[in-house]
């Protein structure tokens, strides 16, 4: 799907259009940091402690921080992302920057595999980009490497449940207003979220 959003104003948008693969092409901006676009507490603060409770209940202590240091700025970034269009630079990096600071003091052994994950997201992520450079935007290029950065290569199974999801929203749109759908865009930021959820807890759940 692509990834993007058509506006006028000089941020960023990051979401998945409705006219790209599996089925078209989306147009993408400029990233931006987003700064005009605060993050709403009312959402991100309950959302962000339910997490963190899940993480430090289900999970080891040291896998538990970074989880937790992956999914609160996540959830930040899927509340600006659903209500502006934006991925802000001023939270997606320092995240990835600080998650793989902890991959380093927590899980040494597991850096450079992370390191390797998170490039080849980016890559991945990007590869719509050799055929529509409007196909995708900037900023969720980043949140694959923060998905890479906390995840590894699990944060493959994450993008993909992304996509999944979102598919049916896009699809759905496109059936009900046809071609007008095809500028719509569905913000990707909350489905990697969701996709980040799962990875980190359903071996804990399912195990």
């Amino acid at each position: 799907m692509g990834i993007g959003r058509s506006t006028g104003d000089t941020m960023a948008a990051h979401s998945v259009g409705l006219t790209d693969a599996p089925g078209g092409g989306g147009r993408a901006e400029a990233d931006g940091d987003g700064a005009r676009v605060p993050v709403s507490s009312r959402v991100v603060a309950p959302l962000s402690l339910l997490l963190v409770a899940l993480s430090f209940t289900l999970l080891s202590p040291a896998r538990a921080l970074v989880v937790g240091l992956a999914l609160v700025p996540m959830t930040a970034l899927a509340e600006t992302d659903h209500r502006a269009g934006v991925i802000p630079n001023r939270i997606v990096v320092p995240a990835i920057a600080v998650v793989l600071v902890a991959q380093l003091a927590a899980f040494p052994d597991e850096l450079v595999s992370c390191l390797l994950a998170a490039l080849a997201g980016a890559i991945f992520m990007a590869l719509p980009l050799a055929f529509n450079r409007d196909a995708i935007g900037i900023g969720d290029v980043k949140l694959a490497l923060l998905l890479g950065a906390a995840f590894g290569w699990s944060a493959f199974a994450a993008l993909l449940l992304a996509f999944v999801c979102a598919f049916p929203l896009a699809l759905a749109a496109l059936m009900r207003r046809g071609r007008a759908a095809r500028r719509e865009k569905i913000p990707f930021a909350a489905f990697a979220l969701c996709g980040a959820v799962f990875v980190s807890f359903a071996p804990s759940v399912i195990g």
